[in-house]
């Protein structure tokens, strides 16, 4: 474990500062995409803070449930969980932004489309705070993967690299996120629209406050003599080959697959509770499972309004 920092009279712990480094990092390149993207600084800003309280919140809420569960009982919860958790931590910071999404009345998908490379950046950075901490260690083993590092106890021995070879993955799906978006086009819109001079008829003068409803513009229940113009025209259309939601769903499914996987040699993971797969495990595969179904969705939706 790398040494605790002495700065005046404040103890830091080597692993808070790459931790807050990944936040700071993650943070920024997250502003710099979505304000390119034209998103109003301000807002955006403010919903990367609830996002990142909401994920810490919900990502300790194993510990607490378990320090609960002791309390009341006196005995420990039948099925463990995790004290910290990061697929917690992804649920709670998806009900966030859903809330921001209903809020704005944004599309979630698509909102999430634009956001989302900044979360395994943000986690790979993370996982070197967890190497300084010893934390989320490897399992012991005599492979030519070993290297001879501590677990959360101290005790040194040859294990499994699983912070450098989870850094690594999650590197990975940052640039292959950032090549499908560039290629998919999450930024773009399905179509051009262009404004024209406001609604015009033959009969009453413009004003803005009288503008129609989807009837009126789709022209039911209004004489042709003073029909209205639209607002807006569409002037070009341009193939999107992904739908919306697409490149949320990647990241989902290369993530939680990682994770399920790299349970198995990691010297911290819980008691196995249906058949190999530990709780931590389970979740992973119901969220795939829930993610497959939304990608099936978002196919079969592609292209509707």
């Amino acid at each position: 474990m790398l040494p605790i920092l002495d700065i005046g009279p404040l103890h830091v712990r080597t692993s808070s500062l790459i931790y807050a480094l990944a936040v700071l990092i993650a943070g920024a390149f997250y502003l710099r995409r979505l304000t390119g993207r034209r998103f109003q600084s301000g807002p955006t800003a403010s919903a990367l803070v609830w996002i990142v309280l909401a994920g810490s919140l919900s990502a300790n809420l194993g510990g607490a449930i378990n320090l609960g569960y002791e309390l009341l009982t006196g005995a420990t919860i039948p099925v463990p969980l995790k004290s910290v958790s990061m697929p917690a931590a992804l649920v709670g910071g998806a009900v966030a932004a859903w809330l921001i999404c209903r809020h704005y009345r944004l599309d979630f998908w698509w909102a999430c489309d634009q956001a989302i490379p900044a979360l395994p950046l943000g986690q790979a950075i993370a996982q070197f705070g967890c190497l300084a901490r010893g934390c989320c260690y490897g399992a012991p083993t005599d492979s030519w993967l070993a290297l001879d590092l501590p677990d959360s106890y101290g005790d040194w021995a040859l294990r499994y690299p699983t912070h450098l070879i989870s850094a690594a993955v999650l590197f990975l799906i940052f640039g292959l996120l950032l090549s499908v978006d560039r290629w998919g086009g999450a930024g773009r819109q399905g179509n051009k629209v262009t404004r024209e001079q406001g609604f015009t008829s033959d009969t009453t003068p413009h004003n803005d406050k009288q503008a129609p409803g989807v009837e009126a513009l789709a022209g039911s229940g209004v004489n042709e003599k003073n029909r209205l113009k639209p607002r807006f025209r569409i002037i070009k259309t341009e193939p999107q080959p992904l739908p919306s939601g697409a490149i949320t769903l990647l990241y989902f499914a290369l993530y939680l697959s990682f994770r399920l996987a790299v349970d198995f040699i990691r010297g911290d993971a819980l008691p196995p509770v249906l058949g190999p797969l530990n709780t931590t495990q389970v979740a992973c595969a119901i969220g795939l499972g829930l993610a497959a179904l939304a990608a099936g969705r978002s196919w079969l939706l592609k292209g509707r309004p």
